[in-house]
């Protein structure tokens, strides 16, 4: 089966910026693997900047999994239509900062919004801007 899971926990009175994501890999029995990067924000700021792939393209981290990350903080434009890097899956929409409307539904800083992979996603920040991560994954049939 193909999932993800995301997570979100504190166990502090301390204010924390963590978000734990897990993805399933695509076959069983792979070896497992850790990796970490620093990616340059600067890279993200109105452009989709892609943070995990399938096969590392653009300098990503990989995984065993037809799945991409990306990431975008929108300070300058008034509108993303996300594009699929796959048109079968589906998007988990995290918001880690900021205020946006996803397909005219209203967001807030941690909300989420999950689209099949048949809905288009379009994105309009709002004042001050918003940062965005894009989880694609496959969906099951």
């Amino acid at each position: 089966p193909k999932a993800i899971w995301v997570n979100s926990i504190s166990i502090s009175d301390e204010s924390v910026n963590f978000l734990q994501i897990w993805i399933i890999p695509s076959q069983e029995n792979v070896i497992p693997r850790y990796d970490q990067k620093i990616f340059d924000r600067q890279e993200s700021i109105d452009n989709l900047q892609l943070l995990v792939s399938p096969d590392g393209t653009n300098s990503s981290l990989w995984i065993y999994q037809d799945a991409y990350i990306s990431r975008i903080k929108i300070e300058d434009i008034d509108e993303l239509d996300y594009n699929r890097f796959n048109e079968q899956n589906g998007i988990l929409t995290f918001l880690l900062e900021g205020n946006a409307a996803i397909n005219g539904s209203m967001i807030r800083k941690r909300d989420t919004v999950l689209f099949s992979s048949n809905e288009k996603v379009k994105i309009t920040s709002l004042p001050y801007g918003s940062d965005i991560l894009f989880i694609e994954i496959p969906v099951s049939a």
